[in-house]
Parts: structure tokens; C-alpha cells; sequence
């Protein structure tokens, strides 16, 4: 192959920009073996690469999938608080910010879903997204509102 037609100019002067993965796309433990085996594969038999070098990859790599499996467990965590938070509003009585007309609502949790973006409170017949509600107080009985009519009266 003749290398004089090849112009390296953009590689020297810096003006090279590695091709975009795609968004999201990111490399993963079995693209860092494959790298990693590459490199070994095709390294210079005069000059091997270096076993510090490669103990310093590998121990960079262990790294990087430990904060990985952190995340994750994070996630999983979140998800569940997220849940008994949600569980936990059953009953009780909550206002919200309606977002579509910026009008106040309020009612008793009668049940709680998920979806795509979070849980959501079923209230009055409604669905309540969970970071629309401003107020939370435990839920008003027959009991209760006889007491209070009945403290109010005396």
C-alpha cells in the first residue's frame, strides 16, 4: 500500500473528531475486553505492552463496572422508596396543583398507579401526578368531623 496519498494532516493538527456513537450510546464491559484483546492482539512483539499498563486498565475497568453496579442498586432503591412513598399516601388527604389550568384540587388517595412518568394518585376519580401534590394531612373521618362540630359547638 502506498501511504504517500494519505493525508495525515487532520490527525497532527488535531482537527480530528472521533464519529458520534449515537446518543445514549455508550461502551460497555464486553467493547472494553474487546479493546482490550485487540490491543494485545496486535501490539509490536518487540515492544509488549506493559503489565503495569495493563493492570492499571483492568483495575480502571473494575472500577468503573463497581460504579456501575452502584447505580443500579441506586435505582432499585429509588424505585422502591418511590413505591412506599406512594403506598404509604393511601387514605390520607392531599392538595395538588392541577399543571394544564394552574387550579388547587384536593381529596382522599383512593389508590396509587405507575407510568412511563412516575406513580400517580388516583384522587376523586383523578389522576394525580405525585410531584403535583403541595399538601399532605391524614384523612378526614365521620368520627373526627362529628369532634370537631362538637368542639366547635361547646
Amino acid at each position: 500500500m502506498d501511504t504517500s496519498i494519505i493525508d495525515y494532516s487532520d490527525y497532527i493538527t488535531g482537527n480530528y473528531t472521533l464519529p458520534d456513537v449515537g446518543a445514549g450510546k455508550s461502551l460497555d464491559s464486553d467493547d472494553f475486553y474487546t479493546l482490550l484483546l485487540a490491543e494485545i492482539s496486535n501490539q509490536d512483539p518487540t515492544d509488549p505492552i506493559d503489565s503495569k499498563d495493563m493492570i492499571l486498565q483492568l483495575s480502571q475497568f473494575s472500577a468503573i463496572e463497581n460504579t456501575q453496579q452502584l447505580n443500579d442498586n441506586m435505582d432499585a432503591y429509588i424505585t422502591k422508596a418511590s413505591m412506599s412513598t406512594a403506598a404509604a399516601l393511601i387514605g390520607r388527604d392531599v392538595a395538588y396543583l392541577d399543571s394544564s389550568d394552574g387550579s388547587y384540587g384536593s381529596g382522599t388517595v383512593t389508590g396509587v398507579s405507575k407510568n412511563s412518568e412516575g406513580y400517580v394518585l388516583q384522587v376523586n376519580g383523578e389522576a394525580v401526578p405525585m410531584d403535583q401534590v403541595v399538601t399532605i394531612t391524614a384523612a378526614t373521618t365521620a368520627a373526627d368531623a362529628a369532634a370537631t362540630d362538637e368542639a366547635t359547638a361547646e
